[in-house]
Parts: structure tokens; sequence; C-alpha cells
């Protein structure tokens, strides 16, 4: 291809930037994260004394909803680590906490403050869970003791519900969710089954995360239609190319954000100036691998170049997919395909040149290419999902 048209190509997709950057600004990250999950209470169990009636009057009553917010810390130090299970703990990570049914709540308060986190612990299960102190409306259930709440998320199917054993968790991820607040009067048992967010510095929307892998997708194929030749050729064709695909990968987290906001929450990152940038090199990163072809052959770029499109946004939505609703096995299953149809389809455009007398020099690897596609897909989901 053209070296000079691909030098302006990267002209221009630096002055577009800058203009966005002018329009976006891009905070910055703040490290306390916050949790919003709902569900519903599925028990009331008597202790010294029977709450229910009490309770009752508070709008407490099994299959009552359920909202827990909290706060954590995630630059809170390890406290410890226990390397045979493969568990962190961090005490005095929480740094807010309520629970909320009816008109009833209980609250954080001094004394037990403990997060730990397993990933992947003797091969069985990945963990996050939360244990409190608190105190709860007219004492019902503390009385005069000591009130105890616990929140608990394990996935215990496919173990990668983890990250890593650090405080930044997404504890939607976790199949099994449930907790509980106990006291001298009792306890109270409850699910965690509807998502409202996942983390962010004010909570935030799985949805949003979904709607921004979505657009990274589309982004990606666009933008590498925009270098297929003869378009990369044309000056005022690739700068609009180049514009709308810019436009719309920020428009459409730019919308992904204000509906979060409706619902007090917002996405994580929201250095969206950021992420385009740093999209748009892997995205280039891509090209220039198709461009490195030698001798350089349209057909045969122009074919890697579709194909690499049509895997990357592929593989994004099934990250979105499964950000969504969590699935291994089909994730693994939809990457895989994807990835397979980038090898072939990169394969036979060379073959089909070789047919036609083309010689390489070095011999084309469409492994290779598939496998540059596969690390794209990986950071834009570290950069975007929570993963």
């Amino acid at each position: 291809m053209n070296v000079f048209f691909w030098q302006d190509a990267r002209t221009v997709t630096a002055r577009l930037l800058f203009c966005w950057i002018l329009l976006l600004a891009a905070p910055a990250n703040a490290a306390p994260k916050t949790y919003t999950l709902q569900g519903h209470l599925t028990s009331i169990t008597p202790g010294s004394l029977d709450p229910t009636s009490a309770l009752a009057a508070l709008g407490v009553a099994e299959g009552a909803s359920v909202q827990v917010d909290w706060t954590v810390e995630t630059t809170t130090p390890l406290t410890s680590f226990n390397t045979t299970a493969n568990t962190a703990a961090y005490e005095g990570a929480v740094t807010a906490l309520t629970i909320t049914i009816g008109s009833w709540s209980a609250t954080l308060t001094s004394g037990q403050n403990v997060v730990t986190v397993a990933d992947d612990s003797a091969g069985l299960v990945d963990a996050l869970r939360v244990a409190t102190s608190g105190a709860d409306t007219s004492m019902v259930l503390q009385g005069a003791g000591v009130l105890s709440i616990a929140l608990s998320f394990t996935d215990l199917q496919t173990h990668t519900a983890s990250s890593n054993t650090g405080l930044d968790q997404t504890p939607a991820r976790y199949p099994n969710r449930s907790g509980l607040v106990q006291g001298p009067n009792g306890t109270l048992d409850f699910d965690l089954d509807t998502e409202v967010t996942g983390s962010g510095a004010s909570g935030v929307s799985t949805p949003c995360t979904v709607s921004m892998l979505n657009a990274a997708a589309k982004f990606c194929q666009s933008r590498l239609k925009c270098y297929l030749q003869p378009r990369i050729q044309n000056l005022p064709k690739l700068e609009a190319c180049v514009s709308k695909s810019s436009q719309s990968f920020l428009t459409a987290l730019s919308k992904a954000q204000t509906a979060a906001q409706k619902k007090g929450l917002t996405c994580s990152p929201t250095d969206f100036t950021d992420q385009l940038t740093n999209l748009e090199a892997r995205v280039n990163g891509v090209f220039d691998q198709a461009d490195a072809i030698n001798p350089a052959n349209v057909p045969v770029g122009n074919a890697w170049l579709n194909a690499a499109g049509a895997d990357c946004s592929a593989g994004l939505k099934a990250e979105a997919a499964n950000v969504k609703k969590p699935d291994a096995a089909k994730l693994d299953q939809a990457r895989a395909k994807a990835h397979d149809k980038l090898v072939t389809t990169a394969g036979k455009a060379v073959a089909k040149a070789e047919k036609k007398g083309g010689v390489f020099d070095p011999e084309p690897d469409p492994g290779a290419f598939a496998d540059l596609l596969d690390q794209l897909i990986d950071d834009t989901v570290t950069a975007l999902g929570p993963i």
C-alpha cells in the first residue's frame, strides 16, 4: 500500500482525535468503588425474640425487595494472604454499607470490617465476601447485642468471576449472590439476583459496560474498513470515514453514560477520549500487519482487513454478551469460532493470490494475524469491561 497515504491517515486520525478531546473531558477514575445490587428476602429466622411482627410493620416480610449499597476503598492494603487457598483479606476496606428493606435498614458501624477475595481457590471456587458490624432500625434485630452483616458472592461453576485477588472486583459476575443480617433477635437471609450496578466511582451500570464493548466492536470493524483500497488513497473519503467512526464511538459511550447517570450510576472507565486513542492504536497495529504483506497485494490486503474487522466485531460482541450474562463456555466457543474464521478467510486470500502466480516474502501468517486480533480484543475488554 502507498505509505504516503497511510501517513496521511495517521495525521487525519490524530487531528480528529484532538478535536474530540476538546469536546469531551476525561475525568480521572476514583479509588473508591460503589456497588448496588438488589434481591429478595428469602427468610426470617427468630432468635432470642421473634422480630417478625416488628419487621412486618416496617415492610419487612419474606419476598420483600432488598437493596444493598456498599463502597470499597480499592487501595486498602492487603492484611493477609493464604497461598494455599489463593485468598486475600483486606481489613477496613468497606467505607459505607446500607441494606434497605421497606422502611427498615441496616448500616455499617465500627467493628468487624473485612473483604476477602479468592481466585480459583484450590481449583474449586472464585469468591468475594464482605463481613462487617452494623446497626439496624430501632435495633429490631440487634437488641442489646451485636449485629453482623455478611455478603457472599461465589462462582463454583467456571471459576472466572474473580479477575485476581485484589479488591477491584465485579460482584455481579459471580453467579451465586446472597447475604444475611444477623443479631441476637433474629436473622434475615436474602438473595442478590437482580443487578443494578457493577463497580465504579458512583456505581457502574452493567448495561453501560455492555454498550461500551458493543461500541468498540462497531468501531473496530468500521475503522478497518476506512483503510481498504481504494478509500485509503482518497484523503477526503478517508477523513470522512475516520471522523465518522470516531464520532460514533464517542457518541455511543456518551449516551451510555447519560443513561447510567439517570439511574444514579456511571460508566467505568470514564476517560472516553483516552479509550479512543488506545483503541485506535490497537486497530492501527492490525492494519500495520496487513500492510506489511510483501509485495503489496490489494485483494489480499483488503481480504485480511475485512476478515479482521469481522473477527474483532464478533469477539467484542461475544464479550459484551458475556458481561450481560456470564457463560464462559459460550464465550470461548464464540471467540474460537471468530478466530478460526479469520484464519480460514485470510489463508484462502493468500492461496488464491499464489494460485495466480503471486509470491510473498515472507509468507503471510494468517494464524499470527488472528492471534493479534485476539490480543486486541483481550486488551479492549481489559480497558472497557469488568474482567
